[in-house]
C-alpha cells in the first residue's frame, strides 16, 4: 500500500489506514482493525470512497466514524462506508484538513485558500477567514479547544509565520514571525508555551502576550498609573488624571469609582490588598480600604508626589513629593515617622524601593544620586552617585543588601547598598525604558521604551528571552506584576488598561533562535 494515512480511535481500541494500493489501476482502499487483537473490522474499496485521488490525512472522529481528505474531497464516512457529509473543493482550488480539535467536535480546513473550521456534525463551516492563507504548513489545537495555532511555510514572497486564532471565532491573537520552512507547532498541556518544530530544531515561545482582557477605561485621557492586589482579586488604574478605577483582576471589569478631585500623582496597593493609597485633589495622601467601601486615617499634606512606594511587609510607606522632603509613614497608625531631606544641589526624589524586611528604604534622585535611609530615620546611612546614568527601576534583592537596578542607559546593574559597589552589569539594549517591572523573585525583566514591544529579559544573564509584539507602538506607562506571577497588567497612554494570563512568568522558557 502506498501513501498511507492511519488513525488511532478516541478509545486506543481501533486503528484505521487508507491509501492507495499500488496495482495496475492505484485503487483506493480503507481498512480498520481492533489494536488488541489484529482483527480486521472493516475492509472497504475504492466504491466506497467517491470521488477520491490522493489522501492526505485521516482522523477518527467517533469510535465508527472518520474523516478523510484527499485533496479535493474531505469526508466524513464510517467503518461501514456509509458517507455522513462530503465536501469538494471548487475545481481549480484544493480542501487540506489541517487540524481536529480535542473534543473531535470540530476540524480546520484550509479550503481554496481560505481557512475554516468545520462543524464534524455536518461539514458546514463555523467560521470562515478570507484572507491569504497559502502555503499552511500544520496546525493544532490546545488543550482545552480554545485556541488553534496554524504555521505558514517561509516562501516567497511573503515571510513565514506562527498565527494564533480563537476557535469561537477564528479572530486573530497573536502573529509570530517565522524564518525557518515546514514548521510544524503544538501547544504545552498549559497552553502557555508554543513549540515550533522545524527542519533545524525546536523554537519555544511563551504565550503569555495574550490579553485575557483590554477594556479601556471610557475616557480619552492617559492611563499613568495602576497597582495590583492579587490576593483581593482587583487592579486600580488613573483615570484620565482625576480619578481611581477599580476593576477585577480576572476579568477587568470596573466594580469602583474613586473621584479624587484633581491629578492623581501616585497610586500603590498594600501587599495583602486590604488598603490602597493615593493623592486626592493633588495633595493629600489618603487611604482607602475597597471591602468596606471607606477611607480611614488623616489625610496628609504631602504635596504632589512622583512616587510612592510600600514595603513588602505593608507596614512602611515612603512618599516622595516633587518639592520638598521625603515623608516616611506608618501604615498601623497612618503617622509620619520621618522626614528625609532632599539632598543640598537637588531638586526631588524621583523613585523609592524597601528592603523585604522594611528595614532599610532607597531613594533616588533627579541627579543620580541614591540615599539610602534606616526605617523611620531622616540621616542617609549610605549614598551612591550614579551621575548622568541615573536609575530608571530598582528593587532589593531578598538579602536586604543589594539592589538591582534597570538605568537610562539600558544597563542591568546589581549592587552593594553599603558601598555601591557593582557586583554585576549586563546590557538590555533598552534606552530610556518608559515603564518596567521584575518579577517577584527579581529572575525576570519586563520592561518596554515608548513605542515598542514589552521584552522579557534573564536578569542573571541578560539574554532576551521573548518579545510581545501585541504593544508595539504604544507608549506604556505602568507595568505591574502580581505577586502570584499569575498576572500582568500594564497602562497605556491612549487609555488602554490590559490584563495578560501570564503563569509562563513563574518558569524558564527555553528559547532557540534562528
Amino acid at each position: 500500500m502506498l501513501s498511507t494515512k492511519t488513525a488511532i480511535s478516541p478509545s486506543g481500541l481501533r486503528a484505521a489506514a487508507v491509501g492507495v494500493i499500488n496495482t495496475p489501476v492505484f485503487d483506493r482502499d480503507l481498512r480498520v482493525w481492533e489494536v488488541s487483537t489484529g482483527t480486521e473490522i472493516a475492509a472497504l474499496p475504492a466504491e466506497f470512497l467517491p470521488d477520491f485521488i490522493y489522501p492526505v490525512c485521516i482522523e477518527f472522529l467517533t469510535e465508527n466514524d472518520l474523516a478523510i481528505d484527499s485533496i479535493k474531497t474531505l469526508i466524513r464516512c464510517s467503518v461501514d462506508g456509509t458517507v455522513r457529509w462530503s465536501r469538494t473543493a471548487p475545481l481549480l482550488g484544493d480542501i487540506l484538513c489541517l487540524a481536529v480539535s480535542p473534543y473531535r467536535a470540530r476540524l480546520l480546513v484550509e479550503e481554496d485558500k481560505s481557512l475554516k473550521l468545520l462543524d464534524a456534525a455536518t461539514g458546514e463551516p463555523v467560521w470562515t477567514v478570507d484572507e491569504d492563507v497559502a502555503d499552511s504548513s500544520r496546525a493544532r489545537f490546545n488543550a482545552d479547544g480554545t485556541r488553534v495555532a496554524v504555521a505558514y511555510s517561509d516562501r516567497p514572497p511573503g515571510d513565514g509565520r506562527l498565527e494564533i486564532r480563537a476557535t469561537v471565532d477564528g479572530s486573530l491573537l497573536r502573529a509570530l514571525p517565522i524564518t525557518f520552512r515546514s514548521p510544524v507547532p503544538a501547544f504545552s498541556p498549559d497552553g502557555m508555551l508554543l513549540a515550533c518544530g522545524h527542519s533545524l530544531g525546536i523554537h519555544v515561545t511563551s504565550l503569555a502576550g495574550e490579553a485575557a482582557w483590554e477594556p479601556l477605561t471610557e475616557v480619552a485621557g492617559p492611563l499613568r498609573r495602576i497597582a495590583i492586589s492579587s490576593p483581593q482579586n482587583w487592579v486600580a488604574a488613573t483615570a484620565d488624571a482625576s480619578r481611581v478605577d477599580l476593576r477585577r483582576l480576572d476579568t477587568g471589569a470596573r466594580f469602583r469609582r474613586l473621584e479624587a478631585g484633581s491629578s492623581v500623582s501616585a497610586l500603590a496597593a498594600a501587599p495583602d490588598g486590604t488598603w490602597l493609597a493615593f493623592t486626592t485633589n493633588g495633595t493629600s495622601l489618603i487611604r482607602y480600604r475597597p471591602a468596606t467601601d471607606t477611607f480611614d486615617g488623616t489625610p496628609l499634606e504631602t504635596g504632589t508626589l512622583s512616587d510612592l512606594a510600600i514595603s513588602a511587609d505593608g507596614s512602611r510607606l515612603i512618599a516622595l513629593p516633587l518639592n520638598g522632603d521625603a515623608w516616611m509613614i506608618d501604615a498601623a497608625t497612618w503617622h509620619v515617622t520621618a522626614r528625609p531631606p532632599v539632598a543640598a544641589g537637588n531638586t526631588y526624589f524621583t523613585a523609592a524601593t524597601w528592603a523585604h524586611d522594611a528595614a532599610l528604604v532607597t531613594a533616588t534622585l533627579g541627579s543620580g544620586l541614591t540615599l539610602t535611609y534606616s526605617k523611620d530615620t531622616s540621616h542617609a546611612q549610605f549614598t551612591n552617585d550614579w551621575s548622568a546614568d541615573r536609575i530608571a527601576f530598582m528593587e532589593y534583592l531578598p538579602d536586604g543588601e543589594t539592589i538591582l537596578s534597570l538605568h537610562r542607559s539600558g544597563q542591568l546593574c546589581r549592587w552593594r547598598v553599603a558601598d555601591g559597589v557593582v557586583l554585576s552589569e549586563l546590557s538590555t539594549g533598552l534606552e530610556n525604558p518608559a515603564a518596567a517591572a521584575f518579577s517577584p523573585d527579581q529572575r525576570l525583566l519586563l520592561a518596554s521604551v515608548i513605542g515598542d514591544r514589552i521584552r522579557i529579559f534573564n536578569t542573571v544573564t541578560g539574554g532576551e528571552l521573548d518579545h510581545w509584539t501585541k504593544e508595539a507602538g504604544h507608549q506604556i506607562r505602568d507595568l505591574e506584576i502580581s505577586q502570584d506571577c499569575a498576572w500582568l497588567v500594564n497602562a497605556r497612554l491612549d487609555g488602554a488598561l490590559i490584563g495578560y494570563w501570564a503563569p509562563i512568568l513563574l518558569y524558564d522558557p527555553r528559547v532557540t533562535t534562528e
